[in-house]
């Protein structure tokens, strides 16, 4: 998603609070709840269409991302910080205080 720009994020709660509108005025016009439930069931399939694909429209400011650090060997990373908390903590190596 485009992250400049908050107005994705302003359509798409905009778009949904529309829809609720849209199906509470239809369902007391109608007086069904299955009417309403139906009309706002169709509105947010409508949006998640709109939405969901990655078009290029939202990404026309990509958000530029660090590259991954590559590390050593992840065991011993493992055993190190292990080892780091088991020194930090009270406990005795059965567990007990």
């Amino acid at each position: 998603m485009d992250f400049r720009l908050p107005s994705t994020d302003q359509l798409l709660l905009y778009g949904l609070l529309s829809c609720a509108l849209i199906a509470i005025t239809s369902g007391c016009i109608m007086s069904s709840f299955k009417t309403m439930l139906m009309v706002y069931g169709i509105g947010v399939f409508l949006l998640l269409l709109i939405f969901i694909p990655d078009w290029p429209y939202f990404y026309r400011h990509p958000r530029e991302w660090m590259q991954p650090k590559r590390l050593e060997s992840s065991s011993s990373i493992i055993s190190q910080s292990r080892a780091e908390l088991l020194r930090s903590s009270s406990f005795d190596s059965k567990g007990h205080r």
